[in-house]
């Protein structure tokens, strides 16, 4: 059984904490029980939400500069989805993983 694991394109980081935030929006393929990491650049003290659908069952977690788990959904299903509030501006880690034999299309939003 392999676990192969896929970086993403990193999301620039702002030159000035002023700038508006853009979404992550990535669509991917993840191998039998696979994972992807990406990461995303968020202001503090901002709800967000992470949105992931896939063509079989995926868990997501998000963590944050720290490493601390933040937010996740690993119940059965094809349509995943979390919220928090950033306690901290900073990088934060979206980790999506497949829980299927066979390799499944994906696509992740954050905003």
């Amino acid at each position: 059984m392999s676990y192969g694991v896929a970086l993403s394109e990193t999301q620039p980081r702002p030159r000035d904490a002023a700038l508006t935030r853009k979404p992550l929006d990535v669509h991917g393929r993840l191998g039998m029980y696979g994972i992807a990491l990406h990461t995303v650049h968020l202001p503090a003290g901002e709800t967000m939400r992470v949105r992931a659908a896939a063509e079989g069952d995926i868990d997501i977690y998000v963590y944050d500069r720290f490493g601390e788990l933040v937010a996740f959904d690993n119940e059965d299903g094809c349509m995943p989805s979390c919220e928090w509030t950033t306690l901290g501006e900073g990088e934060y880690l979206i980790k999506v993983v497949s829980n299927e034999g066979f390799p499944v299309d994906y696509q992740v939003r954050v905003g």
